[in-house]
């Protein structure tokens, strides 16, 4: 049986504080004015953008649409063979 997350006031405030920062320093424009910018991935059309050394968002633009979608957020130090799946 998976144990109960219980979140302390101090969990759930550093973690908001983190989101705070990620928006105040990182923001949409940069991949909405140049979506190519970032590096290709294996996969056509997906692109890595590093947000942070720990960080990385997989997105994919939708050229006939005028769109991107932002697929995941990487923590880097996750090990891909052990359950979750990069979009690639």
């Amino acid at each position: 049986m998976a144990a109960e997350i219980r979140w302390t006031p101090e969990a759930t405030e550093t973690f908001q504080s983190i989101i705070v920062w990620l928006e105040q320093q990182w923001n949409e424009r940069e991949i909405s004015e140049y979506p190519e910018m970032f590096k290709a991935s294996s996969k056509r059309d997906i692109r890595i953008a590093k947000i942070t050394a720990q960080i990385n968002l997989f997105y994919k633009i939708h050229k006939s649409e005028n769109t991107i979608a932002l697929l995941s957020f990487w923590d880097n130090r996750q090990d891909p063979e052990k359950g979750s799946s990069l979009p690639l």
